[in-house]
C-alpha cells in the first residue's frame, strides 16, 4: 500500500542490485536511487501511478540499463538520469505529461540513443555519442507546439550532425534547436 518511495535508497553507495517488489500504488519516486554508485540496473517496476521521478537515478554512474518504465503519468523528470555516466540507451519513455525535464541527461557522457516519445517539454541532449539517427528519432517524437515554442538543446556537436531537412522537421513543429549550452 506504500505510495511514497522518495529517498528510499538515497546514498546507498554500495547497493549493487534491487529486487523486484510491489510498487503498484507508488506515486512518488523522487531521489529513490540518488547516489547509488554501484547500481547497474533495476527491475521493471510498476510505475503506472508515479507522477514524480525527479532525480530518481541522480549520480548513479554505474547504471548501464533501465527497463522501459511506464511514465505515462509522470510530470517531473528533472535530473532523472543526471550523472549516469555509463547509461548508453534510454528505452521508450512517455513524456506526454512531463512539464520539467531540466538536466535530465546532464553528464550522461555515454548516451547513444534516447527512445522517448510524446516529448512536450524542453529536452537537452549533449552526449557526443548520439548518432544522427538517434537525434532524428527524438525530433520525430517532439510534440507539435502551438503558440509557445519549446527548445531541444543539442550542443554544437550534435546540431552539426543534422541536415537542414532534419532541422526543419523540428522547427515546423514549433521547436527551437539550440546548439550552445
Amino acid at each position: 500500500k506504500v505510495t511514497d518511495m522518495q529517498f528510499m535508497f538515497y546514498s546507498c553507495v554500495k547497493l549493487t542490485e534491487v529486487p523486484l517488489f510491489d510498487t503498484s500504488n507508488v506515486t512518488n519516486m523522487h531521489c529513490m536511487f540518488w547516489n547509488c554508485h554501484l547500481l547497474t540496473t533495476i527491475p521493471l517496476f510498476d510505475t503506472s501511478k508515479v507522477t514524480d521521478m525527479t532525480s530518481m537515478f541522480y549520480n548513479c554512474p554505474a547504471l548501464t540499463t533501465i527497463p522501459a518504465l511506464n511514465t505515462s503519468n509522470v510530470t517531473n523528470m528533472r535530473d532523472m538520469f543526471h550523472g549516469c555516466k555509463s547509461l548508453t540507451v534510454v528505452p521508450q519513455l512517455d513524456m506526454s505529461k512531463v512539464t520539467d525535464a531540466t538536466y535530465i541527461f546532464q553528464d550522461c557522457t555515454s548516451l547513444e540513443a534516447v527512445h522517448m516519445i510524446n516529448i512536450n517539454t524542453r529536452l537537452d541532449l549533449y552526449s557526443d555519442k548520439l548518432t544522427r539517427e538517434a537525434i532524428v528519432e527524438v525530433i520525430g517524437n517532439l510534440m507539435p507546439q502551438t503558440g509557445e515554442t519549446k527548445t531541444l538543446g543539442l550542443g554544437a556537436h550534435n546540431l552539426a550532425k543534422l541536415t537542414e531537412e532534419d532541422k526543419k522537421v523540428a522547427t515546423d513543429k514549433g521547436w527551437i534547436l539550440e546548439g550552445e549550452f
